[in-house]
């Protein structure tokens, strides 16, 4: 999030990871691909969102996909799902999105319902930012991904963030 590295977030506590024992936290872990093959270019964006509002945790996922000639693509699974283990650590799977791995050591995202699996190398640190506990870091890597049928090579970028004290997921935060 661009507010982040402008220095906007809220006071929080220290941490690289989200604190367990928050009361009031937010994580995202965002995923931009591009990349193209014979047939033409796609680009996939995928927000992950969960936190934790008092006893109540949340997910969400946003998903778009565009393809250069049959244009935007209904991607299902985006929206608020269940959020039952209480994960804030790693991204909680869904009905339509599995995760496996870790953005550190690899990464593979899978949708059997959207036929498409994206395929990310270890993700190498661009930018870290620190601001009143808040977290925000970015990277990159080659990656891939498959969908009906096709093997799309690219890249992807990704943001991690963590802010404490914060979830916009259940509040509202007029200003930012």
């Amino acid at each position: 999030m661009a507010w982040a590295l402008l220095g906007l977030l809220p006071p929080a506590c220290a941490g690289s990871d989200p604190d367990p024992e928050s009361r009031l936290i937010y994580v995202s872990d965002y995923f931009s691909f591009v990349g193209a093959d014979t047939h033409g270019r796609v680009a996939f964006a995928l927000d992950n969102n969960r936190g934790r509002d008092g006893d109540a945790y949340q997910a969400e996922h946003f998903a778009v996909l565009h393809d250069e000639h049959e244009g935007w693509i209904e991607i299902a699974g985006s929206g608020p799902y269940p959020n039952r283990d209480h994960v804030l650590d790693r991204i909680p799977n869904s009905e339509n999105l599995q995760f496996e791995g870790a953005p550190s050591t690899g990464l593979i995202i899978t949708s059997p319902h959207n036929r498409l699996t994206l395929a990310i190398e270890p993700l190498r640190e661009r930018t870290r930012h620190r601001h009143d506990g808040a977290l925000t870091w970015m990277g990159s890597v080659p990656a891939s991904l498959t969908w009906k049928g096709r093997t799309i090579l690219g890249r992807v970028i990704y943001e991690y963030l963590v802010i404490p004290e914060f979830n916009r997921l259940t509040r509202r935060y007029w200003g930012l």
